[in-house]
């Protein structure tokens, strides 16, 4: 069953705090026991916002399952700082997202919307929470009075009923993973130095790279696997580490992977590919049977 919402935000005046923020929310109540899948929104600004400084002010808008807390990052650090940021688009908590920004006094907003224009008009995102949340976070100038705001939200929704179980489990992990994260550094820095031999070296020396040719007769001795439980006969356990410890040496960037085994030849990296993590990571260790119990902690005799 699709549900079709339109709803909106009006204020004639927003006060904003010494720090030049303000929030403003909506909740708008679902049915139960269902699982809400987003098929379509958008978006529309109905007015042309000003402030009483006639200073920039910027809008973070949020449609999600439970209230959005703010961080503890800034959503712009020049021409002056603007604080507390609402969660990234990439949240799984944020069913749509959308950011509005000034270019010049009484023109509409630049808007920039999550989901897209294109992915909006398609099935996204599903929840089981029985509600939604409109929030919009004001960035604006501090102690600044934001003037005539209206923004219109739409949204179609399918909703199709589920058993209380598979509900109550997705109500139960929505609201787990509503706990904002006040502050968020990742990614992996890596310097320009550094980044020559980790993934794919060859740009830097031109066409391909040098590789190894294994020899015809050593072929005899590895291990091939056909199928998970069908594997071709082999000599040994030994034998199989052998290639498998050329193939893992170290090479200087811009020489060919692998190494040249004395008894086997040269060895290319390709011969490790598919092998059983057992062969690559070495024989099994002894360990102790484990023991086990009786309801009174006396150990069995197995």
């Amino acid at each position: 069953m699709i549900v079709e919402i339109r709803e909106s935000i009006e204020q004639t005046t927003v006060q904003l705090d010494e720090f030049g923020f303000a929030i403003i929310q909506k909740e708008i109540n679902l049915a139960p026991g269902m699982r809400h899948t987003m098929v379509q929104a958008d978006l529309f600004q109905d007015t042309i916002i000003t402030t009483a400084q006639d200073a920039g002010v910027s809008f973070e808008y949020f449609v999600t399952p439970y209230p959005v807390i703010y961080t503890e990052m800034n959503f712009q650090d020049f021409p002056f700082t603007q604080g507390n940021r609402g969660p990234a688009a990439a949240v799984d908590t944020v069913l749509f997202k959308a950011i509005l920004t000034q270019g010049q006094q009484s023109q509409l907003h630049n808007m920039e919307t999550f989901p897209n224009q294109t992915l909006g008009t398609i099935p996204t995102f599903s929840w089981y929470t029985p509600r939604l949340y409109i929030t919009i976070l004001v960035h604006g100038f501090e102690e600044d009075i934001v003037k005539n705001l209206s923004l219109s939200f739409y949204i179609a929704i399918d909703e199709k009923k589920v058993s209380q179980l598979q509900a109550g489990l997705g109500i139960l992990r929505e609201w787990s993973i509503a706990q904002g994260m006040n502050l968020v550094n990742q990614g992996r820095m890596i310097p320009k130095a550094d980044n020559v031999g980790q993934i794919f070296p060859m740009w830097k020396h031109g066409g391909i790279a040098p590789e190894y040719m294994i020899r015809g007769n050593a072929i005899a001795d590895f291990f091939t696997q056909y199928h998970s439980t069908q594997s071709e006969k082999t000599m040994n356990t030994t034998n199989i580490r052998t290639f498998v410890r050329a193939a893992n040496t170290m090479v200087a960037s811009g020489e060919a992977f692998g190494a040249v085994d004395p008894s086997k030849g040269p060895v290319p990296d390709w011969i490790k590919f598919g092998l059983s993590p057992g062969l690559i990571t070495g024989p099994i260790r002894p360990q102790w049977p484990p023991l086990k119990y009786f309801d009174n902690g006396n150990g069995m005799t197995l």
